[in-house]
């Protein structure tokens, strides 16, 4: 709680903080209007065509939140503009189940519900310019195909009962795939705090609920079978599975479920999992890399507690695949395959220690001796200086009698022999050029 310096209470301070920067007074107006216009729709006053008014007066009052919301971003009270514009998009949603209502209408529900399909759109444009937003292709097609379905499926279950459940099916999967699948970036005039990020994941997972809320409304309405849509989440729970094996156990549950308890939907149900398993394919990724060296290194020597530099750009064959110098053998090279994701470059061209294997790291590499021994070349560690162990005490003596093996350091020029009284056996190591 706010307190002077003297640790009291400082009410002023208070109540500016509960009535002016967390004003809770939007919410109040928004669940009082939102408690009216229920009570309204079941009187029996409004019955009918006299729906289409109160879906009019929610609207407008949609339209009036998106307007102090502007307002309020353009005189900086930014909190409190957020807050009018999450009321704004919870009406998105149809709070007052005006598109059920529409499917009773006949031929005016249909224009009623096209018309509340096209406000809904003019709504998003207006939200997020009064927000200072921009959203992305994929964003804007996860809305309007969710809007899409809220108007139109309560007029095919008018005509279709029981059997449109597999239309609601079909749109919980599409909807829910394609925001999965997709980025739905939203761009911000202002870089967006924590509190910003929080309010775009509220905004998106209040729309989920509340269109899986209708269609739970549905199956109350026009008696239509839910069974399958575990299946449906099953197969959306792909995005967040990284292993085959993983994707694999859920589409075999998803069909085994579907073909015990409903048969009906199985070949629907089958579809849907080979078109997830095509989107988890194709978002899945496919060039992988170890961290790029903080600091080049020189050509003659890798550190073993450097990165490993290992990059394999899809791993099943379809593109060229290198490897690059590193302290690995042959064999474990061709056993993984691929390395981890990222972005490593490729050698320049002309370098002689790069490896390309067109039809994957297997496929060439095994069938190509030269190159093989040029990759079994490669994958040694380097030898240099700071590698050969110095000779010990017990050798230099040997040496120096002219017993023991001559010693040569790598690096250096070949001995040569010294006519001296100590070394008339020997040979220096160390001696340079005459």
């Amino acid at each position: 709680m706010t307190r002077d310096a003297h640790g009291a209470i400082d009410w002023r301070a208070l109540h500016h903080r509960w009535w002016v920067e967390y004003n809770p007074l939007a919410l109040l107006s928004a669940a009082v209007v939102l408690g009216g216009l229920v009570l309204l729709q079941r009187d029996a006053t409004f019955a009918g065509d006299s729906t289409l008014v109160l879906s009019a007066v929610a609207e407008l009052y949609a339209l009036c939140l998106i307007g102090g919301a502007a307002l309020l971003f353009r005189i900086g009270r930014r909190r409190s503009a957020v807050m009018l514009g999450m009321l704004a998009a919870l009406f998105q949603a149809d709070l007052i189940l005006h598109v059920e209502s529409s499917g009773y209408l006949g031929n005016v529900g249909a224009a009623a519900a096209f018309g509340w399909w096209l406000v809904f759109a003019v709504k998003l444009r207006l939200l997020a310019g009064a927000l200072r937003l921009r959203l992305s292709r994929s964003a804007w097609a996860v809305a309007l195909l969710g809007a899409a379905g809220l108007a139109g499926l309560p007029l095919a279950l008018e005509h279709l009962g029981p059997d449109g459940g597999r239309l609601v099916t079909l749109w919980l999967f599409s909807t829910g795939a394609l925001a999965l699948w997709t980025e739905r970036k939203v761009r911000s005039s202002l870089p967006l705090d924590q509190r910003g990020r929080r309010a775009l994941r509220f905004t998106w997972a209040a729309w989920a609920g509340l269109a899986l809320g209708h269609a739970v409304w549905w199956t109350v309405l026009w008696d239509i079978d839910p069974t399958s849509w575990p299946a449906v989440a099953a197969l959306l729970a792909m995005r967040y599975r990284t292993r085959e094996s993983q994707r694999w156990t859920l589409a075999a549950v998803a069909l085994g479920g579907v073909a015990l308890f409903v048969p009906a939907s199985f070949g629907l149900v089958a579809l849907l999992t080979g078109i997830a398993l095509a989107l988890a394919a194709w978002r899945s990724p496919g060039t992988v890399t170890y961290a790029p060296q903080s600091s080049p290194l020189p050509s003659y020597r890798v550190p073993e507690d450097e990165p490993q530099l290992l990059t394999v750009i899809d791993p099943s064959g379809a593109g060229a695949a290198v490897l690059r110098r590193a302290h690995l053998p042959l064999s474990r090279r061709l056993a993984r395959g691929a390395g981890p994701p990222g972005g490593a470059p490729d050698p320049p061209a002309g370098r002689p220690d790069r490896l390309h294997a067109g039809g994957g790291v297997v496929g060439r590499a095994a069938r190509s001796a030269p190159l093989a021994r040029r990759a079994l070349a490669l994958s040694r560690p380097p030898r240099g200086p700071a590698r050969v162990a110095r000779p010990t005490l017990e050798r230099r003596r040997a040496r120096a009698r002219g017993r023991g093996p001559r010693f040569r350091h790598p690096g250096r020029l070949p001995a040569r022999p010294v006519a001296c009284a100590r070394h008339r056996h020997g040979v220096r190591a160390d001696a340079g050029p005459p």
